[in-house]
Protein backbone atom coordinates (compact mmCIF):
# COMPACT_ATOMS: atom_id res chain seq x y z
CA UNK A 1 0.00 0.00 0.00
CA UNK A 2 3.00 2.29 0.52
CA UNK A 3 4.59 1.95 -2.11
CA UNK A 4 1.06 2.47 -4.27
CA UNK A 5 0.82 5.98 -1.89
CA UNK A 6 4.03 7.11 -3.24
CA UNK A 7 3.61 6.41 -6.92
CA UNK A 8 -0.05 8.48 -6.60
CA UNK A 9 1.95 11.08 -4.57
CA UNK A 10 4.93 11.52 -6.93
CA UNK A 11 2.27 11.70 -10.06
CA UNK A 12 0.34 14.33 -8.39
CA UNK A 13 3.80 16.59 -8.02
CA UNK A 14 4.99 15.10 -11.55
CA UNK A 15 1.52 16.70 -12.94
CA UNK A 16 1.69 20.44 -11.24
CA UNK A 17 5.52 20.58 -12.40
CA UNK A 18 4.20 20.35 -16.02
CA UNK A 19 1.40 22.54 -15.60
CA UNK A 20 3.85 25.01 -14.20
CA UNK A 21 6.44 24.42 -16.70
CA UNK A 22 3.09 25.17 -19.59
CA UNK A 23 2.27 28.00 -18.07
CA UNK A 24 6.34 29.31 -18.23
CA UNK A 25 6.22 28.14 -21.53
CA UNK A 26 3.61 30.22 -22.52
CA UNK A 27 4.80 33.31 -20.90
CA UNK A 28 8.30 32.61 -22.94
CA UNK A 29 6.30 32.53 -26.00
CA UNK A 30 4.56 35.68 -25.39
CA UNK A 31 7.77 37.51 -24.60
CA UNK A 32 9.40 36.53 -27.51
CA UNK A 33 6.46 37.22 -29.85
CA UNK A 34 6.42 40.56 -27.95
CA UNK A 35 10.11 40.72 -28.77
CA UNK A 36 9.89 40.32 -32.79
CA UNK A 37 7.16 42.21 -32.65
CA UNK A 38 9.35 45.68 -31.06
CA UNK A 39 12.22 44.54 -33.30
CA UNK A 40 10.16 45.04 -36.29
CA UNK A 41 8.51 48.23 -35.41
CA UNK A 42 11.84 49.64 -34.79
CA UNK A 43 13.45 49.30 -37.63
Amino acid sequence: ALEKYRYEQSLEHTSQFIEKLEKELEEYHEHVARFKKGKEGAT
